[in-house]
């Protein structure tokens, strides 16, 4: 059985969520001053699954896909 990830290195969500359009001085800032949830291990932050997820579905969400309802 393959192991899911659960959490992501802020390297890692950099390169994910924000196409390395950040600095890897302003993640740990967003990490440092809780604007993006992290887990602390020892000296290293890692990011949960969830917000990952919840961003890249923010990313890509189409509001105009939901004027295509059809009756």
């Amino acid at each position: 059985m393959e192991a899911q990830k659960i959490y992501f290195t802020l390297e890692e969500v950099r390169n994910i969520v924000f196409s390395n359009n950040i600095s890897k001085s302003t993640m740990r800032k967003l990490a440092v001053e809780q604007k993006i949830p992290t887990v602390q291990i020892f000296s290293k932050r890692f990011v949960p699954k969830y917000w990952v997820e919840k961003e890249i579905k923010k990313a890509l969400y189409d509001p105009r896909e939901e004027e295509k309802v059809v009756i």
